[in-house]
């Protein structure tokens, strides 16, 4: 009996001193600024995200940003950006670099991240990103003496 209690005392001190893997997430994933912007009218947009763990002393050391026109990230003739791994701890107002992005069309992005163990988080989120068309307005200037047209419209 009491070998069996001293092999149970083991077993549990055993796996009481192995570490859990640890697990990242990416959440709070912005674009330019904003969780759901409705358009972005900016040919190289920024991306910003932040990185979590259950872990302490876990932290970013690279990135990779992949923006794609199917929600899938199935098929890479729909790729139309991917940074590839970056090394970096940067996750704030990461610079668009891909090909130029076209007005009213839908893209999806997505972050992967690794912390300073070389892991990679297990869950992607991906997040809509629709381009706006560009902005059209005529501009209206007023010209000549400003107190005098003020002064004559008061009459």
């Amino acid at each position: 009996m009491k070998f069996i209690i001293q092999i149970f005392t083991l077993l549990l001190f055993i796996t009481s001193c192995t570490k859990e893997p640890v697990s990242l997430k990416i959440t709070n994933l912005k674009l330019e600024s904003k969780e759901t912007p409705l358009g972005v009218d900016l040919n190289s947009p920024r991306f910003s995200w932040n990185m979590v763990s259950e872990q302490r002393d876990v932290h970013q050391k690279a990135y990779q940003i992949i923006v794609t026109t199917s929600d899938k990230f199935d098929d890479d003739t729909s790729i139309v950006w991917d940074s590839k791994k970056v090394s970096s701890d940067s996750s704030i107002q990461i610079y668009y670099e891909g090909k130029t992005l076209v007005s009213n069309k839908k893209y999806y992005w997505k972050v992967n991240v690794w912390d300073q163990t070389g892991r990679q988080n297990g869950l992607v989120w991906t997040k809509l990103l629709v381009m706006m068309p560009p902005m059209r307005t005529k501009g209206y200037f007023l010209q000549g003496d400003c107190e005098k047209s003020l002064k004559l419209q008061r009459k």
